[in-house]
């Protein structure tokens, strides 16, 4: 019995194995301007959710995707839902773009949304990472070749 549980497991990493190594890897940071907190901890999470919404409120998107270019940094930036969403850059072309430059999340971000500090942190990091990534794909090099969402 304690063996066939190891060998359906080993088939099983095996076969997930097989699947990601077709995969081309997306490079996904995570972005955040305060130390991440573990959602279990329900006290330090609310306070780190709560001084995540104040930072991203007071980002300036502009002067940040100003800065990144300046620094040759073409990255967009994400939130994290039911899959990654990436504003302003068509689905089609996700895999594709983070395989070449790379993504960053805001962190905090979640398809379960726990407080309404943490709904209020969904949108304004997807207005953040809409203005930010506008400006990074108008300015990138190759410009032509990414689509903007529809």
């Amino acid at each position: 019995m304690v063996r066939d549980a190891a060998v359906a497991r080993l088939r099983i990493w095996f076969i997930g194995a097989m699947i990601v190594s077709c995969v081309r890897p997306i490079r996904v940071e995570p972005l955040t301007w305060t130390p991440p907190v573990a959602p279990s901890d329900t006290t330090a999470y609310a306070r780190f959710l709560r001084a995540q919404l104040d930072s991203v409120r007071a980002a300036n998107p502009t002067a940040d995707a100003e800065a990144a270019l300046a620094r040759g940094d073409y990255r967009l930036v994400g939130i994290q839902g039911y899959s990654l969403q990436v504003p302003g850059l068509n689905p089609r072309d996700w895999e594709r773009y983070g395989s070449t430059y790379g993504f960053r999340v805001v962190a905090g971000t979640d398809e379960i949304t726990r407080s309404n500090d943490q709904w209020a942190l969904q949108g304004a990091a997807y207005r953040y990472a809409q203005a930010y990534n506008r400006l990074v794909l108008q300015r990138l090099p190759d410009s032509g070749r990414w689509r903007a969402a529809p």
